[in-house]
């Protein structure tokens, strides 16, 4: 009969509060659903770095499975999707979306890289990156993607992030899509960025370095 394990206490506790912030009320403006993003990534990282020196004899129980997949959806729907390009990963359909979505400038390129980044870390811990792929992949793949390809408005302008591109949260991105490359199964990879090519809608820059990969 399967058995599970029983968590290690600062794994538990670890656990419980990524529960917390994951039944958090559903924030109302920008600057909640940032922070709300941002809670989220640290409880989430808490909780990888909790596992890091375990070893895991057994499988893990089907609540923590649960728990991680909306925790992975929560932190993509709050950080990631709010700053994707239309097109990418996500029909482009004016209709539906709002009319006054900010423009991706320098500051949404960082909160995205950000998300992206803090979502990648929490990936060392092997379930949550098996959570991640299965539940959010196309997201993570398309918001690595814009963050190291997609049009910057007025980025020419800013000579801040011009000279210290490779630095910061965006190095971290460039750095998980070159291992998400060779590490992930060729038709597992090939299946992502043929649906990220296939949106409706998909910019021509994202269809071009899909087709690079």
């Amino acid at each position: 009969e399967a058995w599970t394990r029983a968590p290690a206490p600062m794994e538990a506790e670890a656990e419980r509060r990524l529960e917390e912030a994951v039944a958090a009320p559903v924030p109302t403006s920008p600057a909640e659903r940032r922070a709300a993003a941002s809670h989220l990534a640290e409880r989430l990282d808490a909780f990888a770095a909790a596992r890091e020196h375990l070893t895991l004899p057994g499988p893990e129980p089907a609540a923590r499975s649960r728990l991680l997949r909306m925790a992975v959806q929560r932190l993509v729907s709050l950080g990631v999707l709010p700053e994707l390009l239309p097109g990418v990963a996500h029909k482009a359909d004016p209709a539906t979306g709002p009319p006054d979505t900010p423009p991706y400038d320098a500051a949404a390129r960082r909160r995205l890289a950000g998300a992206c980044g803090a979502l990648w870390a929490a990936m060392r811990d092997p379930q949550v990156r098996e959570v991640a792929l299965r539940a959010c992949g196309p997201q993570l793949l398309g918001g690595l993607l814009q963050v190291g390809h997609g049009p910057v408005a007025g980025l020419e302008a800013t000579a801040e992030d011009t000279a210290d591109e490779p630095a910061g949260p965006e190095a971290s991105c460039a750095r998980a899509l070159s291992a998400l490359e060779v590490t992930l199964p060729p038709p597992f990879l090939l299946q992502s960025l043929l649906g990220l090519r296939g949106v409706p809608g998909a910019p021509g820059w994202l269809k071009a370095r899909c087709a690079e990969l």
